[in-house]
């Protein structure tokens, strides 16, 4: 009996759960806020004759333009992975976002890339992880921001860091 109850919890709970994510979905599909997204799928137009038909015709003009990010490239990088790996630990393998702290998924961000000049000093560096790391590509988080986490990077820093790169 305990187990049909906690079941049927279970399933509650992964239903409310889908429904959080598809409405989060609508949300962003339809521009609408989470909160206005509509309950319910919205209609589109039905296929036009001339699509079924194989012919090539221009989309329907009540379909919402869907906007899309660019797929993100992963940044190629001369640093190795021992001096990755050394500066995670140093910041004891937490993202150095004030405001975020995940410890996994971590990968070095260069403020300046570098095929755009930039190097592998310490001044250039930021461990990120991967959701903070696409937010400082696609330049949702200011520079200015990004350079102050570094300037209170080294009193966080629990080894002296003996860098390679100066």
């Amino acid at each position: 009996m305990t187990y049909i109850i906690i079941g049927i919890i279970a399933i509650a709970v992964i239903g409310g759960i889908s429904y959080l994510i598809y409405r989060r979905r609508v949300a962003r599909l339809t521009g609408v806020s989470e909160e206005k997204a509509p309950a319910v799928t919205p209609e589109l137009p039905e296929t036009a004759p001339e699509v079924a038909s194989g012919a090539i015709a221009e989309p329907p003009e009540t379909v919402a333009e869907v906007k899309v990010a660019p797929p993100m490239v992963a940044e190629l990088s001369s640093l190795p992975e021992d001096a990755k790996n050394k500066l995670m630990n140093a910041v004891w393998y937490r993202c150095e976002n004030p405001y975020c702290n995940y410890t996994q998924f971590l990968d070095v961000h260069h403020l300046v890339s570098e095929a755009e000049g930039g190097t592998n000093k310490l001044d250039n560096l930021l461990v990120l992880c991967s959701k903070c790391h696409a937010a400082a590509d696609n330049h949702e988080i200011p520079e200015e921001e990004l350079r102050s986490w570094i300037k209170e990077r080294t009193e966080r820093f629990k080894t002296d860091l003996d860098w390679p790169y100066k």
